[in-house]
């Protein structure tokens, strides 16, 4: 999904029944709503006499919640694109065993790669969860409950980022790519990942 699409059309993709857009490209989405909302209570704090204490950092919530705003929407498009990748691999020729051991390769090697778009959902959504929390402790209390909706969409975001990462890699393991090269991005996913 980028800027310029209708959501009802994007949704209408999106429920098609098709290889892209899916569930990668909804957890972009599903972010970018999250990042919205923290930009809207913090919007709504910031500049306020009564919340003179927190102005500097209600302004930087601004700043840094548009950005991932703005990325997450990115990532959202760039997901269906890391898994085309995938889509080629599984195409390859599998007529004897050096092809089917070739195609293999091609498959982990390509999940490998795909995991690191849901490993930036996962980050962005994190820090979105943190900026909306913000916002809901020491923000304008009319926008607390909007805050918190960014925060249970983000906390969803991260959750669905991670268990896409742990899916991409464990498939990836079990077509032989050796765990040195999956082990730092499974524990990154980990310490990524928000408590609940």
């Amino acid at each position: 999904m980028d800027t310029d699409t209708p959501l009802g059309r994007w949704l209408d993709a999106l429920a098609a029944g098709t290889p892209a857009p899916a569930g990668g490209a909804a957890l972009g989405v599903a972010g970018a709503l999250a990042a919205a909302l923290a930009t809207m209570a913090a919007r709504l704090t910031a500049g306020r006499p009564k919340f003179a204490a927190v102005e500097g950092e209600f302004v930087g919530i601004i700043t840094e919640a548009e950005a991932l705003r703005r990325e997450l929407l990115t990532l959202a498009v760039d997901d269906a694109a890391a898994y085309e990748g995938v889509t080629r691999a599984r195409a390859l020729p599998q007529a004897n065993d050096a092809e089917r051991a070739a195609r293999r390769a091609a498959i982990g090697e390509a999940l490998l790669t795909a995991a690191a778009t849901p490993l930036a959902m996962l980050r962005a959504a994190a820090r979105t969860a943190e900026l909306a929390a913000r916002a809901v402790a020491d923000g304008n209390p009319s926008a607390a409950p909007d805050a918190q909706v960014g925060i249970y969409l983000a906390r969803a975001v991260a959750r669905g980022g991670f268990d896409t990462v742990i899916a991409n890699l464990d498939a990836a393991e079990r077509l032989g790519v050796s765990t040195r090269h999956t082990a730092e991005l499974r524990q990154t996913a980990v310490a990524l990942l928000p408590a609940e």
